[in-house]
């Protein structure tokens, strides 16, 4: 379900509509599967949830209150993206590596996409924006031994793990965070820009930032994101 909500908020930059249908469901979502500070992997109709989540459901949830946070700018979503980061990081990485699951049956989590994204390969991504978004260095360090254990199938099998070879490139490129108050970020789209986030701020300007350095601003919105076109360089 949270790919579902994801993908209509990749739907919403053509029509608003599905970003608005994304945020009923991720606020179901969480309301019924994040119960007393816990997030579950299923729940049956009228039942109480049992089974607590896996690494997927913190990375492809993570994902969605991301997104939901660059689309709606609330900070709630944002405030539980972050939360969930670090709850993941405490109960599935260990000793430099990722687990599925932090029972008494440990499978390692790989980084390979099959029918659906790699969850390690979401969750890498969703440290990188954590990290922009929070200045965390100690975040971006974690993705960053991912990508140093991950070195080999990165340069010679690509085209096996496509989420992660993504994410190296946007670590490589950095996030750019465009920063401004709510009311002129939620007036303008950055929809045509990679690797590009948004992040509010006490501001009437446009601020174009990386972690921990702002490095051009401007009045005009439109200014400023020729100016971080030609820092990005695609």
């Amino acid at each position: 379900m949270e790919w579902y909500v994801s993908s209509l908020f990749t739907a919403g930059k053509i029509d608003e509509k599905y970003s608005q249908k994304a945020l009923v469901i991720l606020n179901t979502l969480v309301e019924k599967l994040y119960v007393n500070n816990t997030l579950y992997h299923q729940r049956l109709l009228n039942e109480k949830p049992k089974v607590k989540a896996l690494l997927e459901d913190y990375a492809f949830l993570t994902q969605a209150l991301l997104k939901a946070y660059n689309y709606s700018l609330r900070k709630d979503y944002l405030s539980l993206a972050k939360k969930l980061t670090s709850e993941a990081i405490k109960r599935f990485y260990r000793d430099n590596t990722w687990y599925m699951s932090d029972d008494e049956f440990e499978s390692l989590a790989e980084v390979y996409d099959s029918v659906y994204r790699s969850s390690l390969s979401q969750m890498t991504e969703n440290l990188l924006k954590v990290t922009a978004l929070s200045d965390d260095l100690k975040t971006q360090e974690i993705a960053k031994k991912i990508f140093e254990k991950e070195s080999y199938l990165l340069k010679n099998k690509s085209t096996n793990l496509s989420w992660l070879f993504r994410n190296y490139i946007a670590y490589k490129k950095e996030f750019v965070i465009i920063k401004s108050s709510k009311e002129n970020l939620l007036k303008n789209s950055t929809v045509n820009l990679p690797f590009t986030l948004k992040k509010v701020e006490d501001t009437n300007k446009y601020l174009a930032c990386k972690i921990g350095v702002c490095f051009d601003y401007d009045d005009n919105f439109d200014t400023l994101v020729r100016k971080v076109k030609s820092v990005q360089d695609f």
